[in-house]
C-alpha cells in the first residue's frame, strides 16, 4: 500500500480511537516526514515574508506578527 493511501485511508475513517489517531501521526512524523517538510515549508515562508517587509522599510507590527506565528525547530505537537 502506498503512503498516501495509507494515510488518506486513517483519515477517511474519521476515527475516534486514540490508538489508530496516534499511529496516523507516528507514521507521518517518523515514515513520511510529512511534519518536517512542513515545518521547512514555513521556514522558508517566513523568512521570505521577513525580507519582503524589510525589503519596504520595516514594519514592527508586521513582524510582531510573525514572530507569533514562527514555530520554533525544537518545538513538537505533544499528543
Amino acid at each position: 500500500m502506498s503512503t498516501e493511501k495509507l494515510t488518506t485511508d486513517i483519515l477517511k475513517q474519521h476515527t475516534s480511537s486514540e490508538d489508530i489517531k496516534l499511529y496516523c501521526i507516528q507514521y507521518m512524523r517518523d515514515e513520511t516526514r510529512s511534519f518536517a517538510y512542513t515545518r521547512s515549508v514555513l521556514r522558508e515562508l517566513d523568512l521570505g515574508a521577513r525580507r519582503e517587509v524589510e525589503k519596504f522599510g520595516g514594519n514592527k507590527g508586521l513582524i510582531s506578527i510573525l514572530d507569533r506565528l514562527r514555530i520554533e525547530s525544537g518545538e513538537e505537537c505533544v499528543i
